[in-house]
């Protein structure tokens, strides 16, 4: 059985290799691919309305972007609302974050809470935040404190906005999962997302809202209870241990 070959490296092969190989060490590079995930776990005590913790995991990962060992973190917020003796879970979201396709969009992957009320929630308009005062309003750069009854999931989702935001995103998009109701793209609506205008009819729907939007939906107290003041977000996303590949 006959085999194929390589031909002969020639000298302006090896000229060309050598070349290359000096280009992708001066080119920078970003965090090296490690084994495990960094992750970051908050829980904070509260008591607005029916919720009395909240609780906050970021898990951080890279993902290699070509052959030149380019490597992109990404980072998942998830988000929980707990109420009761019991600590029942009311509320909770999913939303990533990846530098490889936009770093300054939060992707929000999932969010929902109970149908109905948990047994050992004794507060009757559980799935409600209470109002927000006017103090609040000036606090959170809206000015004014007249935006209805917010629901627990728009809490939460809120308050992962405010860390996607400490992370670097400028907006928050969602692919609606209606049912063709139209009730969960209200909803949606309500919150301030707007529709995207489909690439091609085949695509799946796309919603964004401007980052600080979504953040304000979540009580400021949040943020400042579960989330150090010391968190430099970008920094921790992005300060992983340089690795050079040829040296390894």
């Amino acid at each position: 059985m006959s085999r194929c070959r390589s031909p002969p490296r020639t000298l302006q092969r090896r000229i060309n290799a050598a070349r290359a190989h000096v280009l992708r060490a001066s080119l920078p590079r970003g965090p090296s691919p490690v084994k495990e995930p960094r992750k970051l776990n908050w829980e904070a005590q509260v008591f607005h309305g029916a919720v009395r913790r909240l609780r906050v995991q970021l898990v951080a990962s890279v993902e290699r972007a070509n052959e030149h060992n380019f490597c992109c973190p990404r980072c998942a917020v998830n988000v929980w609302a707990d109420g009761g003796d019991q600590a029942s879970e009311l509320a909770m979201c999913r939303a990533r974050i990846s530098t490889r396709s936009a770093d300054d969009v939060l992707h929000l992957s999932w969010i929902c809470r109970p149908r109905e009320r948990p047994q050992d929630v004794d507060v009757d308009d559980w799935c409600l935040l209470p109002e927000t005062s006017e103090m609040e309003a000036e606090e959170s750069g809206t000015g004014t404190c007249d935006q209805g009854k917010r629901t627990l999931a728009q809490g939460v989702m809120g308050l992962s906005a405010a860390i996607g935001k400490k992370l670097g995103a400028r907006a928050m998009e969602l692919n609606p999962d209606d049912n063709g109701s139209g009730k969960l793209v209200r909803f949606y609506e309500n919150s301030g997302f707007h529709t995207v205008p489909r690439v091609c009819k085949f695509s799946d729907p796309l919603m964004r809202a401007p980052i600080d939007v979504i953040a304000n939906l979540a009580p400021p107290m949040w943020l400042e209870l579960v989330v150090p003041s010391t968190f430099a977000g970008q920094q921790w996303l992005w300060d992983w241990e340089v690795v050079q590949r040829d040296s390894m």
